[in-house]
């Protein structure tokens, strides 16, 4: 079944939605603060990151800024949780590249139902993404800035190889 980091410093709370994903047949690998989870989730694999926002050594949103900019681990979604009700947050949240955003108190059978949606989600984009490397496609996709954020192997060494790669291309290449 699915492997979750969850990188929670309320240990009760950690506990709690850990024993409940595990009835569920989900593996979980716990962290207490936001650098120690950036160290597991980049030397474990993960199919999806429960993040809170308010720990200790680093927050959230810089933890998951992280993980976006690795492109290895890019593609793995990340549902924050956190005390922080304003909209203003939520909008940091979803700016820094999470996928979904629940607020403390949490109910932890709506947190197991949003992962469950969300691993889901996770596995049909990354399927259609297999099959194009699989089946030799040239694609690219790019963010509103033009930053490559994920290409086919095809594209990536057709890009390296060609010479023609402009400059800002090249230096975007995952």
């Amino acid at each position: 079944m699915a492997r979750i980091l969850y990188v929670e410093d309320d240990l009760s709370l950690n506990f709690v939605t850990q024993d409940q994903l595990e009835k569920r047949d989900y593996t979980v690998v716990s962290c207490v603060n936001g650098i120690q989870g950036l160290e597991v989730f980049k030397k474990e694999v993960f199919d999806l990151c429960v993040l809170d926002v308010m720990l200790p050594e680093m927050d959230g949103f810089e933890a998951c800024r992280r993980i976006k900019s690795d492109a290895l681990i890019a593609h793995i979604p990340v549902i924050f949780m956190t005390g922080l009700h304003a909209s203003e947050d939520i909008v940091r949240g979803f700016d820094a590249g999470g996928i979904d955003y629940v607020t403390k108190p949490i109910d932890v059978q709506g947190l197991v139902a949003r992962i469950g949606a969300q691993l889901t989600n996770s596995r049909i984009a990354n399927g259609a993404r297999q099959a194009l490397d699989t089946l030799g496609q040239y694609s690219l996709s790019v963010d509103l800035n033009g930053k490559i954020l994920w290409s086919t192997p095809n594209t990536h060494n057709l890009m390296n190889s060609s010479g023609a790669t402009p400059d800002w291309i090249a230096d975007t290449l995952p």
